[in-house]
């Protein structure tokens, strides 16, 4: 793996100050999460296989990779309903809150998936962010399901990350992300009558956007989609999918503040609340010197780093 450069780190936390807008967009929204995942992954598919051709880049589907890519955009869709669903059903700041728990889920899954070892640095630190978690839950109990359905959201993204990282070997972040745009669109696309079926939503046929509707969708598709999640793709070369997950954990802090310039006294939480984020924030902070520490002391004892 390359050495990730200060550049890289940049790129990376512009991307995490892009994602926090989505959750305030989410909220803005008229429209309901499965309708506004709808149309991001449909446009951010057409844009990036036209931006793909311009470009004279290979667009075709990588056939080689079929079982993971399609895997890797069922949960992106299912990622991406249930974090917009979280933030109307509870709030910005507590839809954030449970998808910091990725980093959990990323340490715990990944050794499974990859032959990626336990690291002991990652578990801790995961365990860490955890607390933090625990005392936003304890904090205010009344939003415990938008809390819970973030939750969900956030292992969809760890699994996601973690097929990712091993896609990004063999392809283009832009092949990766324009097919498992397509793939997402085609999973939402499919849920829709099975969710309006159960009385979840209206109609299985998507409205179309009206006024500020459009402007929030084209900012997540071009500029939260086409730009941020392909990059991050990139970055994957150079990052664990763990370091990825942690560094998103300043997502939440990111959407904290913007939620509270946007929404006043509705993002305004409980002391306890507060107290866990910045617990989550110096377990990110922490991460990159416990990490290079870890890694001199393996390297002083001829052990391999994994």
């Amino acid at each position: 793996m390359t050495k990730a450069s200060s550049k890289d780190y940049f790129l990376l936390h512009l991307c995490i100050v892009f994602w926090g807008f989505t959750s305030v967009l989410g909220v803005l929204s008229s429209m309901d999460a499965p309708y506004l995942v709808f149309y991001r992954t449909i446009l951010s598919f057409a844009s990036l296989i036209l931006l793909m051709r311009f470009r004279n880049m290979d667009t075709r589907f990588p056939s080689e990779s079929y079982a993971p890519m399609i895997a890797s955009g069922i949960l992106t869709a299912f990622h991406w309903i249930t974090f917009f669903a979280a933030a109307r059903v509870s709030n910005v700041s507590t839809c954030l809150a449970g998808m910091s728990t990725t980093a959990l889920w990323t340490s715990l899954l990944e050794p499974m998936m990859t032959k990626k070892k336990f690291s002991s640095t990652e578990t801790i630190l995961a365990m860490v962010v955890s607390m933090g978690l625990v005392m936003i839950f304890y904090s205010d109990f009344s939003l415990a399901t938008g809390l819970l359905i973030s939750i969900s959201s956030a292992i969809s993204c760890a699994l996601f990350t973690i097929l990712n990282r091993n896609l990004v070997a063999h392809h283009s972040p832009f092949q990766i992300t324009a097919w498992q745009m397509g793939i997402a669109f085609v999973a939402c696309a499919v849920s829709l009558p099975i969710l309006a079926s159960g009385g979840i939503i209206q109609s299985a046929i998507p409205p179309l956007p009206k006024g500020w509707d459009w402007l929030n969708i084209l900012f997540l598709a071009w500029v939260c989609t086409v730009f941020a999640y392909t990059m991050s793709v990139e970055l994957m070369k150079r990052f664990t999918a763990f370091a990825i997950t942690l560094t998103v954990n300043l997502e939440p802090v990111y959407g904290i503040l913007l939620g509270l310039l946007v929404f006043g006294k509705k993002e305004e939480m409980h002391p306890l609340f507060y107290l866990g984020m910045l617990l989550i924030l110096g377990g990110v902070l922490a991460f990159p010197r416990l990490e290079g520490r870890a890694k001199k002391r393996l390297v002083r004892s001829g052990q391999p780093f994994h």
